[in-house]
């Protein structure tokens, strides 16, 4: 019993976390993604990216959301959450984003840098976040110049 009502809990928590991600992005005519799950043990981070694609010269938010094994929010840290990308070509304003109340931000632009004469085809980029042992990713599309 106890422990089914701390996955309704922890439901009911990941669903305030979405509402609370969508208002803190606005409205855009792209809609946000999110991270379906975190690998690793203990900790558990989840990624919102605040579009699902981006074009050359375009820039977006990623926010991750930690909580630690108990499913509580990670309080203000000196640990920061570590951002990546599998393209090299974005480019995050911090590398590492320190948590507040359990959230960690940072922007990333993306600028196509093909040959305008032999373009590249609109790729698909991960996103990554990691925290202590905990990861999760998101995968965006990078829309090229030349599409």
């Amino acid at each position: 019993m106890i422990k089914n009502m701390k996955k309704i809990k922890k439901s009911l928590f990941f669903i305030a976390v979405s509402i609370f991600f969508a208002l803190l992005t606005g409205c855009s005519d792209n809609t946000p993604i999110y991270s379906e799950y975190s690998s690793g043990e203990g900790y558990n981070i989840r990624l919102m990216v605040s579009t699902q694609e981006v074009a050359n010269g375009g820039s977006f938010s990623v926010t991750a959301y930690v909580t630690d094994p108990d499913g509580n929010a990670v309080p203000d840290e000196e640990d920061s959450v570590v951002f990546s990308s599998s393209a090299s070509d974005v480019d995050f304003d911090d590398e590492e984003a320190d948590i507040k109340s359990g959230i960690a931000k940072t922007f990333a632009t993306w600028e196509d840098k093909s040959d305008s004469e032999d373009p590249d085809a609109p790729t698909i980029a991960t996103i990554i976040g990691t925290y202590k042992g905990a990861t999760s990713y998101v995968q965006i599309l990078l829309v090229t110049e030349s599409f």
